[in-house]
């Protein structure tokens, strides 16, 4: 990104070029913190593993992710654990086709659960043509 000024003096010359340097360094820094936490993800760190097991079986017999104290809904619990799922790889779990069940017989058709459900039948490897078509008209 570079920032075009029109330079007045050596002083905000400066302070341009300090500027800009800064923002390069941040976009590197953010560019090497997005390959480690790629490898490390890709490489099944041990406390990735453990969170997606404990994830894993968390399910409610419904096929929902929820507690009786969570702040969201067992229908947003339960999107945002697929997408946890499917980001660490793991989209393939055991409990996965109830979850993507669970979500589908859901009658509440906001924009935000539609837009989740759509999320996660998508990382299901699911045709979403009806909910797309649904998510348009609202």
């Amino acid at each position: 990104m570079r920032l075009f000024f029109a330079y007045s003096t050596k002083d905000d010359l400066d302070y341009t070029l300090i500027l800009q340097g800064a923002l390069n360094m941040s976009f590197m820094l953010r560019k090497i913190l997005a390959v480690f936490l790629f490898f490390i993800v890709q490489t099944g760190h041990a406390s990735i593993v453990d969170g997606v097991n404990w994830l894993s079986s968390e399910v409610n017999i419904d096929g929902s992710y929820a507690i009786d104290t969570d702040v969201s809904t067992a229908y947003q619990a339960t999107a945002e654990t697929l997408r946890t799922l499917h980001t660490t790889g793991n989209e393939n779990a055991a409990n996965t086709p109830a979850s993507l069940v669970y979500l589908s017989n859901d009658t509440f058709r906001s924009t935000e659960y539609l837009s989740r459900q759509i999320i996660a039948q998508v990382d299901g490897g699911n045709n979403v043509e009806t909910l797309i078509d649904e998510l348009l008209k609202h």
